[in-house]
């Protein structure tokens, strides 16, 4: 899916193939032989000094209950789910999603195969990546209200 693809929607036809190819060949002899590659930044590195919120996804009370002994079941743990960023009107935080695992404690001390059950996630608004709906709009909104260029 790609937002922003009005110059090859607004690109001129009367513009030969050959012209473009050409001007192509052109760029790739004038570059330079090799630079080195620059480091590639973490997340800690992109998102120092962003507050952060963590979002835990708890099961429901029903499905907090041993399917094999009908006994409550005990926190375990948590897992990481996935990280968003966040926009917020002149604002901006890191949103990370948590999932609490549950098990039961009477099937865990009978050395019995004990159920887990994990909180569950709603989907990521955009598939491999981190950024959360309101950040979408914001990106759209500065592009297309305010005319602002993608690149910096």
């Amino acid at each position: 899916m790609n937002l922003f693809n009005e110059a090859e929607l607004e690109m001129d036809p009367s513009v030969e193939a050959d012209d473009i190819l050409a001007a192509a060949e052109q760029t790739e002899q004038t570059k330079p032989e090799s630079r080195p590659r620059k480091k590639r930044s973490t997340n800690e590195e992109r998102f120092k000094g962003i507050p952060v919120k963590k979002v835990y996804l708890e099961p429901s009370a029903d499905e907090c209950i041993c399917s094999e002994c009908g006994a409550r079941m005990e926190k375990i743990g948590t897992e990481f789910v996935r990280r968003e960023l966040e926009i917020i009107p002149a604002r901006a935080r890191v949103v990370e999603y948590y999932s609490v695992n549950y098990g039961c404690k009477n099937c865990r001390r009978n050395a019995a195969l004990t159920d887990i059950v994990k909180g569950k996630d709603g989907k990521a608004h955009m598939m491999y990546g981190m950024a959360s709906a309101s950040t979408v709009v914001w990106v759209v909104c500065q592009k297309y209200c305010n005319g602002m260029p993608l690149t910096g």
